[in-house]
């Protein structure tokens, strides 16, 4: 082992400020060590004791979870004792202020500070007030020096050295404190630097940095041997920075054209996302009965493909999950050729015929996670009445497919102008709407665990708006109706015609809406795999579904880049919200919890080729769709089962 745990390094800064106040002797012997150090992290005992005895304090005044946590594991590892501040919960939202922290904090005797705030030059202020050393995890615009020294040490490990290279880094260098901290270590270092963006997020005069400043990528990248693409961050364009974010990824997003301008050996560097394993509430596997369309073991590899770690199955198999004895088959089924968690649902009426109830109790001691009949709905009202008393006596999950069936008896898609013109039958939307108001009166009166599966129009989001004040109660919605309308059906494409159908664009911008105002909780895939012959059909008498568990998070995504969603709001209805409404430990990355998690290049662009998917049907309604992001690693129990 390269670690001599007992002698530190010296270098001739008591902080850690700024790249722009270390030499290059300091500057070397830090990725020495740091270099060393990836022995520790790779070996069994990951821990030693070079700051045993040592306080460390992380004071994060801006929210980073991989930040903090990854000074928070670096602290531990190295044997120091950590307390990481909840600033949110502290004195300093009453009005305290830097200085006053600094005081409270000197009188514990750390001996080492780790502070991120949104202020420039709030980390050196800290440091003039307080006896430790202090140690910037980025602040304001100005630096992010331990960013920088990474971005060298990987570098460094895949290139063996950073002088004479040509580097570029794209993005916005205006809000960027890695940027400034990157060009100010690279120059150090011996390499050239080309700095790429927009004239609107470029610093004024920063070609006196050192650097060659470019407003064209294609320039920009020639010849380049590495490239660090720098996120776009929707908060920071608050003051017309750019048109839209569509026009900024066509001039400055990463593409293989522009790519090819760069050195063929080229190496991208790009922050990636990591989020708990994707919480599916609603997938159909054609496992026991349609194992042509689609196994256990085709839904792991396409699950893992798109991140998704666990899966919530309908009962729509053949035979219909609606007893005790088929369930025992099913789970051990799913363990002996699942890669994921499988959580299966049984069907509410035997048989899936909406007339008697199964066996709520005996089949939630089996492990049924919830009831549903899946794509049929319970429309009998004296029926779904004692449905909910049967579920609140147990304290079971029912999820209902809003449809009124007479309302939408023979319809193929949305009633309107398309239907019209294409000479379908149309489903309104009232169907679901009427379903939607009946199932929450009766709710008022029997407040089990109630969830609408997925909703697609408007004015079911109003009803909900209206009823979330009177009765608890969650709901869903599937990416297809927050992606597409019913103008993408065109000309009788067959892989659309799904249930619920695709409604006009107002209502794809009202669920939008709903997402974004919690009036919605999660989204699902829907995923339901038809064999090629299902869907060659005439539109009338193709299969109703698509498959889009590979592709739910990629676009997902595409409602963040385009400025529709935020990021948190996207990612907690695919995973922490869903796995809430199941009460499962899944959908978060909580200490004690299995580690189940992807990792994500969220700007990665790809085009959507059914040949190249891994589900084994290839029914996917967004073929030839350009999408940006990907899913390059997913985890599940914390083995890598999945790797781009």
């Amino acid at each position: 082992m390269a670690i001599k745990t007992n002698k530190a390094i010296k270098i001739s800064q008591k902080h850690l400020l700024g790249i722009q106040d270390l030499s290059i002797n300091d500057v070397n012997l830090i990725l020495d060590e740091a270099h060393d150090f990836i022995k520790v992290n790779q070996s069994k005992n990951k821990k030693i004791d070079a700051l045993r005895g040592k306080t460390q304090i992380n004071l994060f005044f801006e929210p980073s979870t991989r930040t903090q946590s990854s000074f928070e594991l670096a602290g531990k590892r190295l044997g120091a004792d950590v307390m990481s501040m909840n600033i949110s919960n502290s004195a300093i939202k009453k009005g305290e202020t830097l200085i006053d922290t600094a005081m409270t904090l000197n009188a514990m005797h750390p001996d080492i500070i780790v502070i991120r705030h949104q202020d420039s030059g709030a980390c050196n202020l800290l440091s003039q007030k307080v006896n430790c050393a202090v140690l910037n995890a980025g602040d304001g615009r100005r630096e992010h020096p331990t960013q920088a020294l990474l971005d060298a040490l990987t570098i460094i490990n895949r290139k063996k050295k950073i002088e004479g290279l040509r580097i570029a880094i794209c993005g916005d260098i205006l809000h960027s404190r890695v940027a400034r901290s990157n060009i100010y270590l690279l120059n150090m270092l011996g390499a050239e630097v080309n700095i790429i963006a927009p004239t609107n997020l470029m610093p004024k005069e920063i070609e006196k940095f050192g650097v060659n400043t470019f407003t064209d990528m294609k320039k920009g990248l020639k010849d380049c041997d590495i490239v660090m693409m720098l996120r776009l961050q929707n908060e920071r364009m608050t003051s017309s920075y750019l048109s839209s974010n569509r026009e900024y990824y066509e001039y400055y997003g990463l593409t293989p054209d522009k790519l090819e301008h760069a050195k063929a050996d080229a190496l991208i560097m790009h922050p990636k996302y990591i989020f708990p394993g994707l919480v599916d509430m609603r997938v159909f596997v054609g496992e026991p009965g349609y194992e042509y369309k689609e196994n256990f073991r085709t839904l792991s590899n396409a699950a893992l493909a798109g991140g998704v770690t666990s899966v919530v199955t309908m009962p729509n198999t053949d035979p219909i999950i609606d007893n005790v004895s088929i369930v025992d088959f099913l789970k051990r089924r799913g363990r002996d050729k699942s890669r994921i968690n499988i959580f299966p649902c049984a069907s509410l009426t035997k048989n899936i015929e909406g007339n008697n109830m199964t066996e709520f109790g005996l089949l939630q001691s089996k492990g049924i996670i919830a009831f549903t009949d899946g794509i049929k709905t319970i429309q009998n009202p004296r029926l779904m009445s004692r449905i909910m008393n049967s579920a609140k006596d147990i304290g079971c999950l029912i999820m209902q497919h809003a449809e009124d069936y007479e309302l939408a008896k023979n319809g193929m898609i949305n009633s309107g102008i398309i239907a019209s013109k294409l000479g379908l039958s149309g489903i309104p939307e009232i169907a679901e709407r009427i379903l939607i108001e009946r199932d929450l009166t009766l709710l008022e009166k029997v407040k089990c665990r109630y969830h609408i599966s997925q909703l697609s129009s408007q004015k079911s989001i109003e009803v909900i708006k209206h009823r979330k004040e009177i009765v608890k109660f969650t709901s869903g919605v599937s990416i297809n109706n927050l992606s597409l309308n019913e103008n993408d059906i065109g000309d009788f494409r067959t892989f659309l015609k799904l249930s619920p159908p695709l409604r006009r664009e107002e209502d794809r911008i009202a669920l939008v809406e709903g997402l974004k105002d919690g009036l919605i909780d999660v989204i699902v895939s829907d995923h339901k795999p038809e064999d090629e012959e299902s869907k060659r059909l005439t539109f009338s008498q193709a299969a109703t579904g698509a498959s889009g568990i590979e592709t739910l998070l990629s676009l997902s995504l595409e409602l963040y880049h385009n400025g529709s969603l935020k990021l948190e709001t996207l990612i907690k209805a695919l995973t922490s919200n869903p796995a809430k409404i199941l009460k499962i430990d899944k959908g978060n990355l909580s200490i004690g919890n299995d580690a189940d998690f992807c990792v994500v290049d969220i700007s990665k662009p790809w085009i959507v080729k059914k040949e190249k998917l891994v589900s084994k049907s290839k029914n996917t309604s967004i073929e030839d769709k350009k999408l940006q992001g990907k899913v390059t690693n997913t985890f599940v129990k914390g083995k890598e089962l999945f790797k781009l």
